[in-house]
């Protein structure tokens, strides 16, 4: 089913409409959509942040709109909005708990001003953070250095036009711990592992337009412990595990024209290489993500471009590749269990369709064509999969809409939509939640590999 921009099918905050998409009426239902004046190209996350039990899920929009919207999980209506400083939220939301209150908190970068907020759960400001330059990073958060206290890391673009900047934060107060400059922009998420098994969380960061160097740097202090030169820009950032089960992380990485590595985590000595075949240039703009493998099997890794592929983990092969026409796939899968068969599913956006594949062999689950307007352009950020409405299945979360930054940002329009995924169930483990899977952006879900 195509949505008209206008269509009466659409509860107005108030009513949920239960209009059958198209297949599976028993699961796959539409669950309620929200109405905005533009698309949402950074992930949102969902958790609770005002203590009811239930969770919401944040977001934030591109021009035209420019808020980050709080909406009520259940039925899609408005808990809060806030509006940003005059530029984009083109990042992906963290919802974390910086205070160790027990109630997350919400962080997110204006674009264009690069001001990092941190909101209270009822939306109201706890810090913000004057950035060197404007941002489009992910942040993240963890307790880097074991004090018990969680901080707060992110990038910058370019700095008139010279490095981009990594800052970490105290994540209750927002002060600056450390801060380095690292060439080109970093548009990635930082991705949070101990590399060198010191107790301490280092910080992995890749840029765009900038050396094409992936650099581990020590949490402490931000100082390099490696860099690794890819062939290209990166635009999104690391996937993280355990890949030879010794006890050691590995980290994998994919530049731009489908180059894709696996590091030693502790060195940055490759493991293996891996070339993407029938890749145009610059179509690898999404994050790498992980799927588990039963026993002790190395994760595959999903690489999307123009086509979707299927990486195993111990050595590089593609296992299988779905192509779907010219358009990239530009903000990755999320992964989940969403038919009930307890064995993972992709599910992402490609231009305007929504797909659910089975990740042992990419084979089609169902797709929707979510269009809701009739403008060229249209788009989405990257999916979330959590039980929404309390009812023990999970359901899909994503923003749809047209989204330009040009002189016609007036024409711009988005619709929040929430639809019921299947007969999955939101077991441990088996959502996801926000961007990467996790907090730490390590690409895989609480629980995974």
């Amino acid at each position: 089913m195509v949505f008209s921009l206008a269509s009466p099918v659409i509860a107005n905050q108030e009513e949920v409409s239960e209009k059958v998409l198209t297949q599976e009426p028993d699961t796959k239902k539409l669950l309620w959509s929200f109405e905005l004046e533009a698309p949402s190209y950074g992930s949102g996350a969902a958790a609770d942040i005002d203590g009811d039990g239930k969770p919401e899920v944040v977001f934030g929009t591109y021009y035209n709109d420019e808020h980050v919207y709080a909406l009520n999980g259940e039925d899609g209506s408005l808990l809060w909005k806030f509006k940003s400083e005059g530029g984009p939220v083109d990042t992906s939301i963290l919802l974390h708990d910086l205070t160790g209150d027990g109630q997350p908190e919400v962080v997110f970068g204006d674009s264009a001003y690069g001001t990092l907020f941190c909101l209270k759960g009822d939306g109201e400001v706890l810090w913000k953070f004057a950035g060197q330059s404007g941002t489009d990073s992910p942040p993240a958060a963890a307790d880097l250095d074991g004090d018990g206290k969680i901080e707060v890391v992110y990038g910058t673009m370019k700095k008139s036009g010279k490095d981009g900047f990594v800052n970490v934060l105290d994540g209750a107060t927002g002060n600056p711990i450390w801060s380095v400059e690292i060439p080109g922009h970093i548009q990635s998420e930082p991705g949070l592992a101990d590399l060198n098994g010191d107790t301490v969380l280092d910080v992995l960061v890749a840029n765009w337009m900038g050396d094409g160097k992936l650099r581990a740097l020590n949490g402490k202090d931000g100082e390099e412990l490696w860099g690794f030169e890819t062939k290209d820009s990166v635009y999104h950032g690391v996937s993280i595990a355990d890949f030879d089960k010794d006890k050691k992380p590995e980290v994998a990485i994919a530049d731009r024209n489908g180059n894709v590595w696996l590091l030693e985590g502790e060195s940055g000595e490759p493991v293996w290489e891996s070339k993407l075949t029938g890749e145009y240039d610059g179509a690898v703009f999404a994050p790498t993500n992980l799927v588990k493998q039963s026993g002790t099997k190395a994760p595959w890794l999903v690489v999307c471009g123009q086509h979707l592929h299927m990486i195993d983990g111990r050595d590089g092969e593609i296992k299988w590749r779905n192509e779907y026409g010219k358009n990239s796939i530009k903000r990755g899968v999320a992964i989940a269990d969403i038919d009930g068969n307890r064995k993972p599913d992709l599910v992402f956006v490609v231009g305007t369709r929504l797909y659910a594949v089975r990740a042992k062999d990419g084979k089609e689950i169902w797709s929707e064509e979510l269009r809701i307007g009739d403008k060229p352009h249209e788009g989405a950020g990257a999916p979330l999969i959590l039980d929404l409405d309390g009812d023990g299945r999970l359901d899909i979360f994503l923003v749809m809409g047209r989204g330009l930054s040009d002189e016609t940002r007036p024409q711009n329009y988005g619709r929040a939509i929430a639809i019921r995924a299947g007969k999955g169930k939101p077991d441990k483990g088996n959502q996801w939640p926000t961007f990467r899977g996790g907090s730490q952006r390590t690409g895989a879900a609480p629980d995974s590999p």
